[in-house]
């Protein structure tokens, strides 16, 4: 029914429209040419560019009346319609090219408009207009302030301006700007709302997209720091040099997985009580930045952790383990007692990244009892709840844990006393303090006598000597993870230098 429905209605808009009966009669006109003359068989195709047009006029003067309906929609609420034009990156790139070329200084100062907008939106009658006629309101006082500059919309609520001078000749107008709008209110139906304008300012340098990554920046900055009214980046300023380095390391982060250059070192993990069990071993990350030259993996687990995919980094090292586990330890890891992974703490609190990580560790069919996942104790500080949910859906699937760097973090006995882990591992500058300070060797004292209550084993890494060794051996430590007692040694190289 409604296909008959929609047949009928385009048959009739047809019928009523002059329109076809203008495109009947040209298709008529140029089949007289054709019957008529003998070029006449050019004028088919000249017929069919004239009736696109015409559709195209239509389609034209349908989009016009839209656009009347949406002006009227806007003088209803009171402000009439903004005049700002919105532009998008390149148009923004090309402007950026125009000014830099008179030779003046430019600052570049983008305005946000807070979560203002929002609340009007979800909690007046009006919805989408109410925040629309916000916008308007402050769209038209930033283009009188600023009549002397050039000025644009980027998104629905931020504008960016353009004017000549540095921001030290600026910072006075810049400043009262921010302060005027710092006591704007608006009310609507009884309520009233107290928008804020987040205010970056940055100079226009010969990098147009650097000096944008400097806006933002700046925008987060006065947006996140509290009482800040602006925040203006300078093109030296350090703190965003920091950033944008991490930044740079994340496509060095990117590449290093997509050119599969990344490879994996071992360390023995080994007994100090006499056990005779199979080796076992924790696994380290290296980048291969060519077949000879092997760096740790600092600056990639850096870039990693400051942009927030160190996801990506955790599930190709694992990945890259269980590819090659077979022909390192035997299908079902016969040569192997235990590999230890890290897995970092973003990854860890990552919803169903246990289920993601089972499901890789499936698909090479690698034991999963020869698998220690190592979380660090920091991690499980702020949500012991969650923590303990999280470590117990990864013994469910089989996995083996361990609470890494001891002492790091808050060390709740309580918290530690019931995370279901299978290891403790101490960090090495408790070992290394051990005998220069009592206070160390009290707390240590106190985690093994907590492993040993609940069952654990105890591992300490970084032991600096023979005789901290010794120490830690008759306090009842179980492994050393140490240069002492086995350096790290290559256990995959990277793929890509495979044959190198």
């Amino acid at each position: 029914m409604a296909a008959n429905h929609s047949i009928s209605g385009a048959l009739s808009k047809t019928f009523r429209n002059p329109y076809a009966y203008i495109g009947a009669a040209i298709v008529g006109l140029f089949t007289f040419i054709i019957t008529a003359n003998p070029w006449g068989l050019l004028a088919s195709f000249l017929a069919s560019f004239i009736v696109f047009a015409l559709m195209r006029h239509m389609s034209e003067l349908e989009v016009a009346k839209e656009r009347a309906k949406l002006n009227q929609q806007h003088q209803e609420i009171g402000d009439g319609r903004s005049q700002l034009p919105m532009i998008g990156l390149t148009q923004l790139n090309h402007i950026l090219e125009i000014c830099k070329g008179d030779k003046n200084d430019h600052l570049l100062i983008k305005i946000n408009i807070n979560a203002a907008g929002e609340v009007m939106r979800l909690s007046t009658k009006k919805g989408l207009l109410a925040e629309s006629d916000l916008t308007m309101i402050l769209e038209t006082r930033i283009q009188g302030y600023f009549s002397d500059a050039l000025v644009f919309k980027t998104e629905y609520s931020a504008f960016l301006v353009i004017m000549k001078g540095t921001f030290g000749h600026l910072r006075q107008r810049v400043a009262d700007f921010a302060e005027e709008y710092s006591h704007f209110k608006l009310s609507r139906e009884g309520v009233i709302y107290y928008p804020k304008l987040i205010i970056g300012c940055t100079p226009l340098d010969s990098n147009n997209g650097d000096a944008f990554s400097r806006l933002e920046f700046a925008i987060d900055k006065a947006t996140f720091i509290p009482g800040s009214a602006y925040w203006y980046i300078s093109e030296k300023d350090p703190e965003y040099l920091e950033h944008k380095r991490k930044r740079i390391g994340l496509r060095q982060m990117r590449k290093a997985i997509g050119e599969h250059e990344i490879g994996l070192f071992c360390q023995p993990i080994v007994s100090l009580q006499g056990s005779t069990e199979l080796p076992k071993y924790e696994l380290l990350m290296r980048h291969f930045k060519s077949a000879r030259e092997i760096a740790p993996p600092y600056q990639l687990l850096e870039a990693a952790n400051y942009n927030q995919v160190t996801q990506d980094l955790d599930i190709y090292v694992v990945e890259l383990l269980c590819k090659n586990f077979a022909e390192l330890f035997g299908p079902g890891g016969e040569r192997l007692e235990a590999i230890s992974i890290n897995i970092s703490g973003p990854s860890f609190a990552t919803p169903r990244f246990s289920q993601t990580l089972n499901d890789l560790v499936n698909k090479y069919n690698v034991p999963k009892s020869k698998l220690i996942l190592e979380i660090t104790e920091d991690v499980t500080t702020t949500q012991a709840g969650d923590a303990e949910a999280t470590m117990n859906s990864f013994k469910k699937l089989g996995f083996k844990l361990a609470l890494d760097d001891i002492g790091t973090g808050s060390s709740n006995f309580q918290n530690l006393k019931k995370f279901p882990v299978d290891y403790f591992k101490i960090d090495r500058a408790y070992c290394q303090e051990l005998l220069s300070d009592k206070a160390t060797f009290d707390f240590v004292t106190m985690i093994i006598d907590v492993a040993k209550d609940q069952g654990k084993m105890i591992i300490a890494e970084g032991i600096p000597d023979e005789e901290t060794l010794q120490k830690l051996t008759e306090m009842g430590a179980d492994y050393s993870q140490s240069f002492l007692t086995g350096r790290p040694a290559e256990l995959v190289r990277a793929e890509k230098y495979t044959h190198s």
